[in-house]
């Protein structure tokens, strides 16, 4: 079995025709990002407000970094 990891579209065009032709076949691997709750949140409300400021401080560096970068 040999794994890569293909980002380019060139790539994902090739491996997808030699799949068709049946000369490849891919499978997928296993999940490598897993979240997991380590506790759950005391008040919803304040999770809610805590994920919408951190939301809003992101967008307001992503201005800050457009303007800059003008």
């Amino acid at each position: 079995m040999i794994t890569y990891r293909a980002e380019h579209p060139y790539i994902r065009c090739t491996s997808d025709y030699l799949g068709e032709q049946g000369m490849l076949e891919l499978q997928a691997s296993k999940v490598r990002l897993r979240y997991q709750r380590l506790r759950a949140p005391t008040s919803l409300t304040e999770l809610a407000t805590a994920l919408h400021q951190r939301a809003l401080k992101r967008e307001r560096a992503e201005l800050k970094r457009l303007k800059v970068a003008r």
